[in-house]
């Protein structure tokens, strides 16, 4: 749902690495003990949700995705990639934020919480259960280590 007009790093991920972001996102899914993943890739946007369809297939194909993993298509519209108005529009199919003053309250997909991110955070996270963190961590400053993009 990458929503910055001028990055197309989530669109380059899921069309040339679409398996390491769903690695990650596998990973996190083990974390919380959910019991599925789903991806959204706005409307119009046929290539990106190619790419991951085709990743997603393969992964089912060769029983590789412990968790079971969707595709969805919300609308292209700027406030629908805003990660309340994403988990409301994957309830209700209305992609409305919610207005909350404490980001530390959990989302909610009917009952149940969840847990929303972005293509670029989950790649990270696959690369460091790959590898472990001291190669993330050696990007950066000593006061603040860790990549800055």
């Amino acid at each position: 749902m990458e929503g910055e007009p001028a990055s197309d790093k989530d669109k380059l991920l899921l069309t040339r690495a679409p398996h390491l972001v769903l690695d990650g996102a596998q990973y996190l899914a083990a974390l919380c003990r959910a019991d599925r993943i789903v991806v959204c890739v706005p409307m119009g946007r046929d290539v990106v949700a190619g790419a991951v369809g085709r990743a997603m297939a393969e992964r089912t194909r060769y029983r590789y995705a412990r968790v079971t993993e969707e595709l969805a298509r919300p609308p292209d519209r700027f406030i629908a990639g805003e990660e309340s108005a994403l988990a409301n529009w994957l309830d209700s199919e209305r992609s409305l934020p919610v207005f909350r003053p404490d980001k530390g309250t959990a989302l909610r997909i009917g009952r149940r919480p969840a847990l929303v991110h972005n293509a670029e955070t989950l790649a990270h996270v696959a690369l460091i259960a790959r590898y472990g963190a001291e190669p993330f961590l050696q990007r950066g400053m000593t006061e603040e280590p860790g990549p800055a993009w």
